[in-house]
This record gives C-alpha cells, sequence and structure tokens, in this order.
C-alpha cells in the first residue's frame, strides 16, 4: 500500500480476518448479513436499480411458489440469480439490504466456489467498451461507490455510540503523532536506537552459547549501558571495557529491559497527552466535512525534482506544484539533484501527480 496515496487509509479501518471461508461466511449469517459476491459468469445480476429490483421481483415470485417466507433469516440461495432471501420489506424502500457483506474474489479467478454457493446474489458492475473485467483495488472502489449511489442513506448511517467510539478512537490516533514535541522525538528515536544495538549484540552472544566473546575483557551491566549509550557496542570480534566482573547474555538482557520500559513509558505519554488534546472535541466534535474538494495550498504531486524541472513550462501557474513541499516549478536545482536520483524517474508522475 503506497503510503502517499492510500494517505494510510487501513489505520481507519475495521479489519476482522478469518482462518478460513467457512468462518466468515458464519460470521456474517451470525450478524444477519445479506452476502453478495462480485461474479463475471451469466448467474450475476447487474449493479444497478432496475436490474436488482428485476432480481427481487423475480425472487419474490419464486420463493412464493417454493412455499418460502420471503421475509425468512438470511440463507444461502440455491439459485444464486436472486435474493431470494432478502426481506421484501426492505426492497421496497432501497435495493440495497439493511446489513449487506459484499465479497470480492482474486484478480485471477474470482471468488471461490465456497462463497459462490454461499452468497444470496451475485452481482457485477456495468462495462462498457473493451474492458470485461478490472484490478481488484479499481473494482472494489467502483463497487462501493455504486452502492452508496444506489443507497446514499446508508453513508455515514450507525448509531451514535458506535460513532461516539470512532471519534474517540480516530482523533486519538491522528492526535497521538503530533503531541510529543522535538525533544521528546529525538530522545524516543535514541532509544529504539538504543535497544535495537542491544539486540542485536544479544545476537551475537547467543550464538556464541553465552560468552561475550568480545577478547580481552568482558561485559557488565555497567559497562554494557555505557557502551550503548556511547554507541559503540561494536561487532563480534571488537572489545567492552569491563567494569565489576564477569557476566554473560543476561547483562544485555537487564539493559534491553530497560530500555523496552523506557520506550514503553515514552509511548504511553504520547497515548495521554494525545487523549489530553482531543477531549474538548470529543464532548463538542466538529462539523461533518462535506466538501472533499482541497484548497489550492493544500494540493500537492509526488513527483521528483527532475520531474518538476522537465515539465516546468507546462505546469507553469499549476495549484499541484505551486504549493507542493520541495522546489517550487522552475526554481534551480542543486547540481547533484539535477544529475539524477531518487524521484527522478518519469513514471513517478504517473497517475496525475498524486493528485
Amino acid at each position: 500500500m503506497h503510503k502517499l496515496f492510500a494517505r494510510r487509509a487501513h489505520e481507519f479501518t475495521t479489519i476482522r480476518e478469518f482462518t478460513t471461508t467457512a468462518e466468515c461466511i458464519a460470521a456474517l449469517r451470525e450478524e444477519g448479513r445479506t452476502i453478495w459476491a462480485t461474479d463475471l459468469s451469466q448467474h450475476a445480476v447487474c449493479l444497478t436499480e432496475p436490474a436488482l429490483r428485476a432480481a427481487a421481483a423475480a425472487a419474490t415470485t419464486a420463493a412464493a411458489a417454493a412455499n418460502v417466507e420471503p421475509n425468512a433469516p438470511p440463507g444461502p440461495s440455491s439459485s444464486l440469480t436472486s435474493t431470494s432471501l432478502t426481506p421484501a420489506a426492505e426492497w421496497a424502500t432501497s435495493v440495497v439490504p439493511n446489513k449487506l457483506a459484499i465479497v470480492f474474489g482474486t484478480e485471477s479467478v474470482g471468488c471461490t466456489e465456497e462463497i459462490l454457493t454461499a452468497a444470496d446474489l451475485r452481482v457485477y458492475l456495468p462495462l462498457r467498451g473493451f474492458a470485461d473485467s478490472l484490478n481488484l483495488s479499481v473494482a472494489a472502489a467502483l463497487v462501493m461507490h455504486e452502492l452508496f449511489h444506489l443507497c446514499p442513506e446508508a453513508i455515514g448511517e450507525m448509531s451514535d455510540a458506535e460513532r461516539a467510539t470512532l471519534r474517540e478512537k480516530w482523533f486519538t490516533q491522528l492526535a497521538v503523532g503530533r503531541v510529543q514535541t522535538r525533544a521528546e522525538g529525538k530522545r524516543a528515536k535514541d532509544v529504539q536506537a538504543k535497544l535495537t544495538r542491544v539486540r542485536k549484540k544479544r545476537k551475537e552472544m547467543s550464538s556464541l552459547g553465552g560468552a561475550t566473546g568480545l577478547g580481552a575483557g568482558a561485559v557488565s551491566v555497567r559497562a554494557a549501558a555505557r557502551a550503548v549509550a556511547r554507541a559503540d557496542v561494536g561487532p563480534t570480534g571488537g572489545a567492552v571495557v569491563a567494569v565489576g566482573g564477569v557476566h554473560d547474555v543476561s547483562d544485555l538482557k537487564a539493559v534491553e529491559a530497560a530500555l523496552v520500559a523506557e520506550a514503553a513509558a515514552i509511548e504511553a505519554g504520547r497515548w495521554a497527552a494525545a487523549r489530553a488534546v482531543v477531549a474538548p472535541h470529543l464532548a463538542n466534535p466538529p462539523a461533518v466535512l462535506r466538501d472533499m474538494r482541497r484548497p489550492d495550498a493544500h494540493r500537492e504531486a509526488f513527483v521528483g525534482p527532475s520531474v518538476r524541472a522537465r515539465n516546468a513550462e507546462h505546469w507553469a501557474g499549476m495549484a499541484a506544484v505551486a504549493h507542493s513541499s520541495g522546489l517550487a516549478v522552475g526554481e534551480a536545482q542543486p547540481k547533484s539533484r539535477r544529475e539524477g536520483g531518487v524521484g527522478d524517474d518519469p513514471a513517478t508522475a504517473t497517475g496525475g501527480g498524486g493528485e
């Protein structure tokens, strides 16, 4: 996942993993969800309102002929060509079930037979032109967009309690990376660097059977701590001055434990500070952002300096590059950067420059 474009959206998505497909299906049924599976077979129904309503009508007719209650709890459909077990009253107001699970398969083979058999309906996106299928990420985005188009009332639909829980989680998560001072950030970075060195040294010593293996002298708790602080825990074969007798790997374990505790304390402090900062906003949350257009000052192009330079004339005056971090279009570059480097590949500009 490219963090520049995805904006770490996965951190604000509820993700639940299952060991098997059967476990996933069982969980969806337990929550009372209707299952729709994306499919390109002749059994699939087009994801449009007329097609879905026609499928619902056919399902109601088939259910009546089979003497099945249309309002029966969700369960697998044998025909897979209709939502025969979707509550009839629900279809009267919306073509999208109240509790829906939409399933996507892999790009190569699609959904498994197990999912297709369990699904209440197979659906597909209406496509035109030469494209008969889409990349998985594109298909997922378009299906979600189409579902919200078919059922706009689903946007932001949740209980007040769930909304409050998400606000507390997300506001704190957003604030935790911003409450730390520069000095606190440096301290946290130093502790992690020391911890990395200690673990590397302990691993080296353990591979030698627990002995120091450091030539002259041995390691004590105090000497190891000083070595880590001075960043001079060297590679195996070097020498660390010993103070206070001979010790083994357990000495570095003690140093490691102290550093782990310090890192945990720093992290706990960050989260405590973040919770304090967001508390007023939880009691009085800001207005919901409905306008997703960007102010020009917030637009940014993720391209390298050489790409900027080559396109300076074509991009002159464009907001996407005028306010981007780094050099402005047409600004002189240091010689070392003009000669190439990370981001200089023209392919970097693909996708509209990050817009």
